[in-house]
């Protein structure tokens, strides 16, 4: 059995895949070419793009934030490192620790070794003294000195360092 197509059968029935080859390779001309044609194409592509666009900006913009934070605090621990290691022990060195680790470490140690007393009364005839806002008589403890003597303008300490001598105007 033969079928026999007539001229515009066979240009109706090939017409689709002329078609549809003719937009796979011309498919940028006919874009470019569909805003004179459809307007409103035009615009909704153009919107749809800035939106686009300026979602990209957002996130890039929190992404610099991000990345200049992130920049600051390694610069930071790096500045405290280096700090507590040259100024507050620079005859110690703490070796294989992490930097984490490390910082919270020389944190510790500047916090248990520096304490600063400060003398802001002084009774002698009572013995007792006011140090840090503590108020103190002869054999008492502040923070980690213990008071030895209370004299007429002085109080002796002793801690682990040794003996230190406050004025009450220092």
């Amino acid at each position: 059995m033969q079928l026999y197509l007539s001229n515009k059968q066979l240009a109706m029935m090939i017409s689709p895949f002329v078609v549809a080859s003719g937009i796979y390779f011309f498919n940028e001309d006919i874009v470019s070419n569909a805003s004179y044609l459809f307007a409103g194409y035009n615009e909704y592509s153009n919107k749809e793009l800035s939106q686009k666009v300026d979602m990209y900006l957002k996130i890039e913009e929190k992404y610099i934030l991000y990345k200049d934070i992130k920049e600051r605090v390694q610069q930071r621990e790096k500045n405290s490192e280096w700090i507590a290691e040259k100024l507050f022990y620079p005859q110690e060195k703490i070796v294989n620790v992490t930097t984490d680790t490390k910082a919270e470490q020389i944190i510790e140690k500047v916090i248990e070794k520096e304490y600063s007393y400060k003398l802001e009364a002084l009774y002698p005839n009572d013995k007792v003294a006011i140090i840090n806002g503590i108020i103190v008589r002869e054999g008492s403890t502040v923070e980690d000195a213990k008071v030895v003597e209370i004299k007429d303008n002085s109080v002796l300490l002793k801690n682990k360092k040794g003996l230190k001598w406050l004025h009450l105007f220092q």
